[in-house]
């Protein structure tokens, strides 16, 4: 009966748009003004169904209609549909109308593309992509496409997201789920205008969500990663299966026990590599040297490749599978590194974590598969050590952006356990920098630079460890932020520990550094770490303001002036203090020397937008504290 009822629907929908294509589907002269205004493209509307059979089986249905606006939203116009082992991909249809709402072409079989991945790096895997691209360029356009996902395994159940970019407004976005009535669904509302509506029939359950008339969401300096204010609904079961595998998500303690199940027994090596691993550490005088030992050995020895073959997209490779085929992806080499410890008698705990620099938090309230990495967690005695098992280069117990200051899931045997990770602190987040400087007459000159990363700096400093000299090079001219240079030579060196350091070298030419004017040379003492300023406007604000992590920089300039040139005017020293951080710089003059101290602290947090006025003059008083300019005239 549900699928008549559906059918019935499908078919009103249908002849309501053959009525509407006699006056032009969709034609861009009827999006509202307010939807228009700074929009690069316009969701006209979106309707997703969510159909649930059983614990194991599902339909979702997806139909769009979204005009093209400009060229930077053309991304919008080309069409990811993933699918794997547990889901096939059927009914793919779609259309392009012209600005009058004119259909010029209909997508045939020929268009749609199938890719293995979405994976970028190498390995096996049965995740696959079909993407509609339309390749259409003449602006503005609309886009109209539908498809099914029918799932015969379910461990992710969709989300509604539907607003999910910036310059992006919505005219009408519904999504519905039908469930059978002894079946739960778990469902989370964030940042939503109304709730859901509630509905039953023939034995189903039926949930609606519905949205209308959102205007754009424009990118502000400091957001929060829009996924995190936008309106979302979220689903998961309570009960589900996956390739045989029953698991709970109704706590994290549960739904850790589904992935302790997936774990179960594969952590044995063979004898010959424990007896190994105890003979590599038998001489180490701490736990911490024995992980450090064998972390260095296990990166000596892997490698990493995606391999997401069925449950293996969850499951790790057993240990002696990897031991003999010296590779894994995040998942086996996990699992691989907690078998090496165990055999060293350090037990260390599996952990998934939704990785990247800016990722979005997960909803703690809201337990089930939120994670995309695997990693490990090693409690010791006087410290935790958190290991990345996928890198080679890495250094034992170092968290960088990937991981750091998040929720993360300890898979324990008695279940899931959310844990934060560390949050590095300014004095442990710090770039320091130390140049000496000579002028000339001219205002050209050398410079000799010693500079020292820490924290997650490192990870932004990691690529200059790592390949040729030319790449080095190029990316030096792209990193310093100094006008008119010439690269003479370079240097980085790694000091590999928990809190890792990378220590820089370079030597290179001004040209035109100091500004001649007549009689008169300016400086800005500010060599290379200046403050831009705001761009946006000072008084408007929808988000709040996330900085993401504390740091402080260090700068200590040398200027060695011309000795036919004296000293005019310096910079008074300047202290300034908020709730965003603190800045402070010092000018001393010793004879023909000139030294600029720069100390900028800031603050971790997320600041209500309210309080914007007050940091956009702060970073605006920063930009032009660091501008400020030692005046030279040339002696009579």
């Amino acid at each position: 009966m549900k699928y008549r009822i559906l059918n019935l629907a499908l078919l009103l929908f249908t002849l309501g748009t053959s009525l509407r294509a006699a006056k032009g589907f969709y034609p861009v002269a009827t999006i509202p003004e307010t939807m228009m205004n700074k929009a690069k493209a316009v969701v006209r509307m979106y309707d997703e169904s969510f159909v649930l059979q059983a614990d194991n089986k599902a339909t979702t249905s997806i139909r769009c209609i979204i005009t093209i606006l400009h060229e930077d939203a053309l991304d919008e116009a080309e069409i990811h549909i993933p699918y794997d082992k547990f889901s096939r991909v059927s009914a793919i249809q779609a259309s392009i109308y012209d600005e009058q709402g004119k259909r010029i072409s209909k997508m045939s079989p020929s268009d749609i593309v199938d890719y293995c991945g979405p994976s970028s790096y190498a390995g096996y895997e049965d995740h696959r992509v079909k993407i509609i691209s339309t390749n259409h360029r003449t602006l503005p356009f609309t886009l109209e496409y539908s498809y099914e996902i029918h799932y015969t395994g379910l461990l992710h159940y969709p989300y509604w997201d539907p607003q999910p970019s910036y310059d992006l407004s919505v005219e009408q976005s519904r999504f519905q789920a039908i469930v059978p009535s002894d079946l739960e669904l778990r469902y989370y509302e964030q940042n939503f205008p109304v709730e859901v509506s509630m509905s039953s029939r023939d034995n189903n359950k039926i949930y609606s969500w519905e949205v209308s008339q959102l205007p754009p969401v424009k990118w502000e300096p400091y957001d929060p990663p829009i996924q995190e204010y936008s309106p979302m609904v979220f689903l998961a079961a309570s009960d589900f299966e996956l390739d045989g595998y029953k698991g709970n998500a109704e706590t994290w303690e549960d739904f850790g026990k589904w992935f302790s199940q997936l774990n179960a027994d594969r952590d044995e090596l063979p004898i010959e590599t424990s007896e190994f691993i105890k003979e590599l550490v038998k001489d180490c005088t701490s736990a911490e040297e024995k992980v450090e030992k064998i972390y260095s050995w296990m990166q000596s020895q892997t490698r990493y490749v995606n391999v997401s073959l069925g449950i293996g997209g969850f499951q790790p490779f057993a240990a002696e599978v990897v031991d003999l085929l010296k590779y894994g992806d995040c998942k086996a080499l996990s699992n691989y590194t907690q078998a090496l410890l165990k055999a060293a008698g350090i037990p260390s705990i599996y952990t998934l974590v939704r990785a990247g620099s800016s990722a979005p938090r997960i909803q703690r309230e809201f337990p089930g598969p939120q994670f995309n990495h695997a990693f490990l967690c090693v409690p010791l005695t006087q410290d935790t050590l958190w290991l990345e098992c996928t890198s080679q280069t890495t250094p034992c117990g170092y968290l960088g952006t990937f991981t750091d200051n998040r929720d993360v899931l300890l898979i324990t045997e008695e279940g899931g356990k959310l844990v934060h990770t560390p949050t590095y602190t300014e004095k442990e987040n710090y770039q320091i920098h130390c140049a000496e400087i000579s002028l000339d007459e001219s205002g050209n000159g050398s410079a000799k630079i010693a500079n020292r990363y820490g924290g997650t700096y490192y990870s932004k400093m990691e690529p200059f460890l790592r390949g040729d000299q030319q790449d080095k090079k190029k990316l030096l001219y792209q990193d310093l932020e100094i006008p008119n240079f010439s690269l003479h030579s370079f240097s980085h060196e790694e000091q590999r520990s928990k809190l890792p350091v990378i220590h820089e070298k370079i030597d290179l030419e001004l040209r035109n550094y100091g500004t001649v004017m007549g009689d008169r040379m300016l400086i800005t003492l500010n060599l290379m770490n200046r403050m831009e300023p705001l761009v946006y406007s000072r008084e408007r604000r929808r988000s709040d303001i996330q900085i993401r992590r504390a740091y402080k920089q260090t700068d200590t300039i040398q200027y060695t002036i011309p000795s036919n040139f004296a000293l005019e005017a310096i910079p008074e020293n300047q202290v300034l203090t908020s709730k965003f951080g603190s800045y402070r710089t010092t000018v001393n003059v010793d004879g023909s020397v000139i030294t600029y101290i720069r100390e900028l602290n800031v603050a971790q947090g997320t600041f209500d937008s309210s309080e914007y006025p007050d940091f956009f003059d702060y970073i605006e008083k920063l930009s032009q504290l660091d501008k400020l300019q030692a005046v030279l005239v040339r002696k009579e």
